[in-house]
Parts: structure tokens; C-alpha cells; sequence
């Protein structure tokens, strides 16, 4: 996969969002409960969109000619 690939996905762009919020915590003085907050929710959106590629992957190697 090629880096303008890789930024073009949902996963990266929410990743990012996780890294800027740790970014603002230092910049912005935005508290270590809020980070934690986003920082998990982006964990739990990169984890369960991996788990549905994955699905959708095996869907196509599974599919029936």
C-alpha cells in the first residue's frame, strides 16, 4: 500500500484525530480525561472497522462462482 493510499483511509484519518488530540492536550491544555475519551473511541472505531474489512475480505475469498 502507497502513502497516498494510506491517507485516503478512515482508519489513518481517525488515527490522526487520536494524535492531534494528544497534540491539543499539550498545546491547549485539554484535560487527560477528554483524551483518554477520544483516544478510546478512536481505538474502538480503528479495531471494529479492521474486524469489518476483515469480514468483507473473507465474504469476497468465500463468494461462489
Amino acid at each position: 500500500m502507497k502513502l497516498p493510499e494510506i491517507a485516503k483511509s478512515k482508519k489513518f484519518q481517525a488515527f490522526l484525530l487520536g494524535l492531534l488530540a494528544v497534540i491539543c492536550k499539550h498545546l491547549i491544555g485539554l484535560s487527560d480525561e477528554d483524551v483518554t475519551k477520544i483516544v478510546g473511541l478512536v481505538g474502538t472505531y480503528v479495531i471494529g472497522q479492521g474486524i469489518s474489512d476483515n469480514g468483507k475480505a473473507a465474504a469476497e475469498l468465500n463468494r461462489l462462482p
